[in-house]
């Protein structure tokens, strides 16, 4: 039980795995070839997995002949193409990024929204804010973010908000961040992005963060409407 739900501030780092099949069962079955995962339910579970800074384990079972079914093998490419396609174009690109002061001015915020993984911000502040300003409001449907993971898990909980008419409104608030955290949620425009820590153990230190468009499905969006 302790492995699935891991105790904080333990002696052993044991990283997380999210395991499932891409058919019903663990093995191939010509009846269930019409039950395989499709593209977009994949691209649900990357957010599910990756986006939840755990491993992916996904099983794809060989045929009688020893084989990736085509339909396995199709849905994983498209997948591929999908996931390559939402994170092509990072849209907080170009915001003007301000946050507290770093602990060397080589750290700082605009740090990240650069793809170099030795360009960090390394927060001089347990709790920091940091705020995208965008020259015009942009569009995006999922988000982003990375730990220093090398490092530790630092931070406890962080809050994503959006600047709407002047107001800033709560987009969500989650727990932990490490390698990876990705979220989707129905499209949203803002004119500004404000991430703010709301517990650590340790000052922060991130790698990236990024805003996008293209996650959330037109059948999500008229199931929203």
């Amino acid at each position: 039980a302790a492995l699935n739900t891991g105790k904080w501030g333990g002696s052993r780092f044991i990283p997380a795995e999210t395991n499932t099949s891409i058919r019903p069962g663990w093995f191939w079955h010509e009846a269930q070839n019409s039950q395989v995962r499709s593209p977009e339910n994949l691209v649900k579970y990357w957010f599910e997995s990756a986006g939840r800074n755990t491993a992916i384990l996904l099983n794809l079972p060989p045929d009688r002949r020893g084989l990736i079914h085509e339909t396995d093998a199709e849905n994983v490419k498209i997948w591929n193409r999908k996931l390559e396609t939402i994170f092509d174009s990072n849209l907080a690109e170009g915001a003007a990024v301000t946050g507290p002061e770093p602990i060397h001015p080589d750290c700082g915020a605009e740090n990240l929204l650069k793809t170099d993984e030795n360009a960090i911000y390394a927060s001089g502040a347990r709790l920091p804010e940091i705020t995208f300003s965008f020259p015009s409001p942009v569009t995006f449907d999922c988000f982003r973010l990375d730990e220093v993971i090398e490092l530790g898990h630092r931070v406890n909980g962080f809050a994503l908000e959006v600047l709407q008419n002047g107001s800033w409104n709560t987009l969500l608030q989650r727990e932990g961040i490490g390698f990876c955290y990705a979220d989707r949620f129905p499209p949203v425009t803002a004119e500004a992005v404000r991430l703010r820590v709301t517990s650590a153990d340790a000052d922060p230190v991130l790698r990236f963060l990024g805003l996008y468009n293209g996650a959330w499905t037109e059948e999500e969006k008229e199931q929203t409407e």
